[in-house]
């Protein structure tokens, strides 16, 4: 978390966002087009479809609408055929 937090190059951060396992702790840098990113393509529970859809609305950067959407709908297509 504290690469995340730097002033580092978007990339070095974009990379240790990617191994932090829990979606829960990137929350607060989804105004980061980088980090926002690696956060829409974390969710992957039924809970996560609200937070997805309020990126979708509320994000300022098109990378990180463009990822929420596509996780998005790939999570709705994964609980489709779960049942």
């Amino acid at each position: 978390m504290v690469v995340v937090r730097s002033s580092r190059h978007f990339f070095i951060r974009q990379e240790a966002a990617k191994r932090i396992r829990d979606a829960e702790r990137l929350k607060a840098f989804a105004g980061d087009r980088h980090i926002g990113q690696i956060l829409a393509r974390q969710m992957r529970r039924d809970a996560d479809v609200d937070y997805l859809e309020h990126l979708v609305r509320e994000s300022r950067h098109l990378e990180v609408r463009n990822a929420a959407q596509a996780q998005l709908r790939l999570l709705r297509e994964a609980l489709r055929r779960e049942g």
